[in-house]
């Protein structure tokens, strides 16, 4: 018989591909994944920021200069190079899962996340943010809303979903781990 993964070292021992999180902006992607990366000792990496190092400007600046298309392009490329790279945690944008082909590598070489929260509390965590593209000028709640209805049916797709709404980050975390311990284990007995 085999045994369950139960600790963060059988965890570690079991892992095999990275794990992705995916959601909508102010989900928590990027805080969440850096301190569930610490807590299991494997490397971050946000598809956001190394986008923008690549680039050498920001996110919001690659949409002003050159449009979506080559932001949504230069992201596939950072996420393909990233899923080859074994076990990892990967923080991609909240767009990322409309590419299929982004979609299908994450099903085939991850374990994903969804970090889910309501309109209310990614509106609060994200305001009026002007480094956010998709938000310039808009109100959040009424993007937050249209893009939630395109999204939410590729988010749902996600191995684990963790609801992150009313969470603080190190409960998201413990909610994280513990679902990643069941989804190793789900397929064991």
């Amino acid at each position: 018989m085999k045994t369950a993964v139960k600790t963060i070292s059988d965890i570690k021992e079991r892992l095999q591909k990275p794990v992705v999180f995916v959601g909508m902006m102010g989900s928590g992607k990027s805080h969440v994944g850096l301190v569930f990366a610490r807590h299991l000792d494997l490397s971050f990496h946000d598809s956001d920021k190394i986008v923008e190092k690549r680039a050498g400007c920001s996110v919001s600046e690659i949409f002003e200069q050159f449009g979506e298309d080559k932001f949504r392009s230069a992201e596939q490329n950072a996420i393909f190079e990233l899923l080859k790279n074994g076990p990892a945690v990967i923080s991609t944008g909240g767009g990322a899962l409309l590419n299929a082909g982004i979609r299908h590598a994450i099903q085939e070489k991850a374990i994903s996340i969804w970090l889910k929260a309501d309109i209310s509390t990614l509106a609060d965590r994200v305001g009026a943010d002007p480094k956010r593209p998709l938000l310039a000028g808009k109100d959040p709640s009424e993007v937050l809303a249209d893009l939630m209805k395109v999204r939410i049916p590729l988010y749902e797709q996600a191995d684990i979903t963790i609801d992150t709404t009313g969470l603080a980050v190190e409960k998201t975390v413990e909610a994280s781990i513990n679902g990643l311990c069941e989804f190793l284990n789900k397929d064991r007995f």
